[in-house]
């Protein structure tokens, strides 16, 4: 819920490509393609553990919280 409202979102993780065919455009290609599914499916946040954030800004991802562990 956010503001009382229901929304449906996807949980990503653990996305990546080899590191010999990275620079190509198959991420931002994949994540088009997700984009797409996710607004034909009515999904309207995505929720993402990134491992290179610079990319995923530049897709439009912003930091929401920061992830820390305790022990």
């Amino acid at each position: 819920y956010i503001s009382g409202k229901l929304f449906t979102c996807w949980m990503v993780a653990a996305v990546a490509v080899k590191q010999e065919k990275r620079g190509k455009g198959i991420g931002t290609h994949l994540w088009e393609y997700l984009f797409h599914e996710a607004r034909e499916l009515g999904i309207s946040l995505i929720n993402l553990y990134p491992a290179n954030l610079p990319f995923y800004r530049s897709l439009g991802f912003e930091s929401s919280a920061i992830r820390t562990r305790y022990k």
